[in-house]
């Protein structure tokens, strides 16, 4: 695979030594400037809170679902 095209780009294989350090890419930032950063952070803090709240709910139905005398 390493070398070959993809979607007009160079795949790049190797095996993975735990260093590598990954960047978000910027495509989406270019495209909707400044505001994009700030509607972005809002969006992605949305994201987590609802993630948390779903987190929260399945430890809930997990304790309802125990017996009676049961601890979470």
């Amino acid at each position: 695979m390493n070398g070959r095209f993809f979607s007009g780009q160079t795949v790049e294989a190797y095996i993975a030594d735990g260093n590598e350090k990954f960047k978000k890419s910027s495509e989406k930032k270019g495209v909707m400037g400044l505001e994009g950063d700030e509607n972005e952070k809002e969006e992605e803090g949305k994201r987590l809170d609802e993630f948390g709240s779903w987190l929260e709910g399945e430890k809930v139905a997990a304790a309802e679902g125990k017996g009676e005398g049961e601890e979470v």
